[in-house]
């Protein structure tokens, strides 16, 4: 457990610190010199991030589609991921990406409901961007931009290149 003795602790007991201390933290030193550089650090990072929250970069990401026979979680499954084992499952985690999906890559008629249209869409999806086989079915893999946030885009004509950079 630490202590931290202030300045005006020091002075009521009568204590007669030197100019430059600010406090006493676990038996070291603290001198205003040391309390202005760690304000000045905290402002600096703070302003740093204020002006960095808006900006969402476009990042290339990976669309696959995929038979799985499991019992559990059997079915045509659809997963993106922005790299390497980072993987979000869109019929779970990422439901509002089914119609923009079915958007970027229009491959249906759209007969039926919601429900209807993205189950007989992913089979259509693999078939028709086949990268390899699953289980004896194809698995469908394609690329997009996206910066988590907007609609996906199949390229990035029209963004402005300060979105694109982040040393902006």
């Amino acid at each position: 457990m630490g202590s931290i003795i202030k300045r005006s602790a020091l002075e009521f007991h009568g204590r007669k610190p030197a100019s430059n201390v600010a406090m006493i933290v676990n038996g070291e030193i603290v001198t205003w010199d040391d309390v202005m550089a760690a304000r000045r650090a905290k402002m600096d990072r703070r302003i740093k991030n204020k002006r960095t929250a808006g900006i969402r970069l476009w990042k290339a990401w990976k669309l696959w589609i995929g038979w799985y026979g499991t019992g559990l979680m059997g079915g045509w499954q659809a997963m993106i991921s922005p790299s390497v084992g980072d993987r979000k499952w869109v019929d779970r985690d990422r439901k509002w990406l089914k119609a923009e999906f079915m958007r970027l890559w229009p491959l249906l008629l759209p007969l039926g409901n919601d429900y209807e249209q993205w189950e007989d869409w992913k089979p259509a999806f693999a078939e028709c961007f086949k990268r390899r086989s699953q289980l004896r079915k194809p698995m469908g893999v394609a690329y997009f931009w996206w910066n988590d946030y907007d609609a996906p885009r199949l390229s990035l004509k029209g963004v402005s290149p300060c979105v694109l950079c982040p040393s902006c």
